[in-house]
């Protein structure tokens, strides 16, 4: 739809050129050549109406459009009104294209430029109330975190503070009820959560509108915060005595009311009330999403303020819409939030986030109201949204050009097009269907429960024998995009789909060629069923280290008392190990991983040799005092020779052995000739009565040459020698006493020393087998990965 240019405007309305233009491309009202030519066009004929006001057939002025009334009502006011164009479409889109934030940019240069509908007086008090109120209202979007606490100005109220009318209803949304209540000696409005168990989405949704409301502050033209109850969920905000501004519109001739919405100052106050209000709102990054009259509250003063954030969202650097949504009720695939006969186009026909621009289409609609006192296109949305699946056709009346609304008209309406019935020429034809896939991302891998995410775009096309026409009778139209749930489509499912929700397309508009081919292409998120052999899960080398650590203990001598705390520990770690794979390892398989044998044999390994090392600790502490060594012969001798082990001070070799051991009685006598022989090199060969009888020969000899040489008498001999040979009996019986004490002292040291050579002979034997066993099932486990 082409739109006429700011020259053309002032042509076809009789606006001189030399009146300058805004940057909206209006006429600026507030110059003096504009207040010049309003003057002249007020002198004129035609009861002083000017030439731009709508006229009949007979060129006289249309009183019956309630434009003419306004003016009339408004003619002698500071604030003068311009509607561009009387057809309504024109002037909404046009209206569109504007946005509040000229007035944030143009304020701290007193340059204040209302949209093309609203032109400020020429008051220095407005103009500096609407330069305060911007200069301190905005905020830089960069500096501003969406997910940042709610202002600590804004106090949480205990619920038991508030006291609650429950006659005192205002007011009944999707998101609570709003009540009438006192808190703290002032009268509030509460808005309070459903009590019948709110949801989680409810509850979000109740943090955010508390964020949005805090970041506003104090506004004379929005409702203020005055703080918010956790549990149960309330909002207190400020408490409106008079009515909203659609029971005003709907109420004129309440006779309660002193002055009705009638009077046309009060219309423009109201108006220029709800424009500073946006004003705040959009300075912030804030988009509103549903303005309409409902949520515009009047008070005694006539002071618009405008209301119900529950929808609003932020528009910032992150483009993030913290607002909450609605389900769809236009049928389509998409949730979108507010009220439809206020919602800009593009946001019942699309996913397409509210911006702000969504809410300057929805104020020239309250706008529309207010002036013609009455709701645009009332009856066409009335009858889109009662015929349901015909909905988009039905729209391209508003916003679509008339070829395309012929052409939708032919295709779809009159129940023409049956998209239940298969798009064939005869019932007995084949439709050939190709499907494509493009694969975007693997978004996930759940190794666990063999699944996989994928995302991508899925090209499906065919011909469609009922969707054809001549483009040269429908305007040139060659393509055409129409709603996938208004004509036929595949139901495409996944077989092996792991997702709860089996159709996992995305519904789209299909593309329609004049020849009846249409390509649709929906975006996809397959979440399927991927199992995968996992008798091939990777190998770590951490499992081969603790197999290590089970060989390298019995290397580890039992005297250092950590022979079995290493092998206990290496089979807690082999324990731990197999708990962290059964989490990633999937709970159900065809098949049993390798590693997971792996561990099995390095867990029995591991608590066999902690039993082992037991026995090897049991046989090392053992003596001649409470065990036999009844096994010298098989484990001292053949199987340490068979380990190629040498003892000090023993020979192992196969001729020593065979010779040593050739009969039980040899086997006697060579374990006490053995003995006997260390003995040897402490006492001499003489036994101790033969040193007896020595000593007492030389005794006996000595005294007797004595006796001779100086004549002592035979009694003093006799007693001398009987004390000697009793003290000489004494000191031999002590020592043949140490002797027998040493000699068994050294035969248990020797059979302590055979048990402690038992064990290592044991630990070296497990050594073996142990590195053996290992060795062989770490070589299979690498052959079969």
């Amino acid at each position: 739809m082409r739109y006429a240019s700011s020259k053309q405007i002032c042509s076809n309305y009789g606006i001189p050129k030399n009146i300058p233009l805004t940057n909206a491309n209006i006429p600026d009202m507030r110059t003096t050549a504009a207040k010049e030519w309003v003057k002249q066009q007020a002198q004129r004929g035609d009861d002083g109406i000017p030439g731009w006001i709508p006229k009949t057939k007979d060129d006289r002025p249309d009183f019956s459009k309630p434009i003419v009334k306004e003016y009339l009502k408004w003619k002698d006011s500071s604030v003068i009104t311009y509607v561009p164009d009387k057809r309504l479409a024109y002037y909404l889109q046009k209206l569109q294209d504007s946005s509040f934030r000229n007035l944030v940019q143009n304020a701290r240069r007193y340059e204040v430029q209302m949209p093309r509908y609203v032109i400020l007086p020429e008051t220095q008090e407005i103009r500096r109330q609407v330069c305060r109120l911007t200069k301190n209202s905005t905020t830089d979007d960069d500096d501003y975190d969406i997910f940042s606490e709610v202002s600590e100005s804004v106090p949480v109220i205990d619920y038991r503070d508030l006291n609650i009318n429950p006659d005192g209803k205002l007011g009944t949304g999707g998101f609570g009820i709003v009540y009438k209540g006192t808190w703290n000696n002032r009268t509030v409005a509460v808005k309070q959560l459903h009590l019948n168990k709110p949801t989680r989405r409810d509850k979000i949704s109740f943090v955010k509108e508390v964020k949005i409301m805090s970041m506003l502050g104090e506004h004379p033209n929005l409702v203020s915060l005055y703080g918010y109850v956790l549990e149960p969920p309330c909002i207190v905000m400020e408490y409106v005595k008079l009515r909203s501004l659609n029971y005003l519109l709907n109420h004129c001739q309440d006779p309660t009311i002193e002055a009705t919405i009638t009077d046309g100052r009060i219309k423009k106050k109201i108006i220029l009330n709800v424009v500073l209000g946006m004003i705040q709102l959009h300075a912030v990054g804030v988009v509103h999403g549903d303005l309409k009259p409902h949520n515009v509250l009047i008070t005694e003063d006539y002071i618009a303020k405008v209301t119900d954030f529950g929808l609003a969202t932020l528009r910032g650097k992150t483009s993030a819409s913290i607002g909450t949504s609605v389900a769809p009720f236009n049928g389509g695939g998409h949730a979108v939030g507010g009220t439809p006969a206020y919602m800009a186009p593009e946001l019942l026909s699309s996913s397409k986030p509210p911006e702000f621009s969504s809410d300057v289409y929805s104020f020239g609609i309250m706008l529309n109201e207010v002036i013609q006192e009455e709701q645009p296109y009332s009856d066409q949305l009335r009858n889109f949204l009662r015929r349901g699946p015909f909905a988009v056709a039905n729209y391209a009346r508003l916003v679509g050009g008339p070829d395309q609304f012929r052409l939708l008209e032919y295709l779809l309406a009159n129940n023409r097009y049956n998209r239940i019935v298969r798009p064939v020429q005869n019932d007995s034809d084949t439709l050939p269907v190709t499907i494509n896939l493009a694969l975007q991302n693997i978004i996930d891998y759940d190794e666990r429960h063999e699944a996989v995410v994928i995302s991508g775009w899925m090209t499906i096309m065919w011909n469609d024998y009922n969707l054809r026409w001549k483009p040269e009778e429908f305007g040139n139209i060659q393509t055409l995009r129409i709603p996938s749930k208004q004509i036929w489509t595949l139901d495409i499912l996944l077989y092996n789909s792991a997702d709860e929700n089996f159709d996992i397309t995305m519904k789209v508009n299909a593309i329609v060629q004049h020849n009846g081919d249409i390509q649709y292409v929906p975006p996809v998120l397959f979440k399927s069923i991927c199992s995968f052999n996992i008798a091939a899960f990777p190998f770590v080398m951490p499992c081969f280290i603790i197999s290590c650590m089970t060989i390298f203990g019995f290397l580890l001598s039992p005297d250092s008392g950590e022979k079995l705390t290493l092998h206990i520990t290496t089979l807690l770690t082999v324990v731990m190990f197999s708990l962290l794979l059964a989490d990633i390892l999937p709970p159900s398989s065809n098949a049993i991983p390798i590693i997971i044998a792996y561990f099995m044999c390095v867990m029995i390994i591991s608590a066999v040799s902690v039993v082992t090392t037991i026995l090897i600790l049991s046989v090392h502490f053992r003596n001649s005092k409470n065990h036999t060594m009844s096994v010298r012969k098989y484990i001292c001798n053949y199987l340490a020779w068979l380990l190629l082990m040498k003892r000090p001070g023993h020979d192992l070799s196969w001729c020593r052995i065979r010779r040593q051991w050739t009969s039980p009685k040899q086997e006697s006598n060579n374990v006490n000739k053995s003995i006997d022989n260390r003995h040897s090199k402490i006492f001499p060969e003489p036994s101790l009565n033969n040193t007896f009888e020595l000593l007492s020969t030389n005794v006996d000899k000595k005294p007797s040459e004595f006796l001779e040489n100086q004549n002592t008498s035979k009694e003093l001999y006799t007693c001398d020698m009987d004390m000697i040979r009793s003290e000489l009996r004494a000191i031999i019986s002590q020592l043949a006493i140490l002797v027998n004490y040493f000699r068994q002292k050294d035969k248990d040291d020797d059979q302590s020393q055979d048990w402690q050579f038992v064990a290592m002979v044991i630990d070296r034997l497990c050594l073996v087998i142990f590195a053996t066993i290992m060795l062989l099932f770490t070589v299979l486990t690498f052959l079969n990965i």
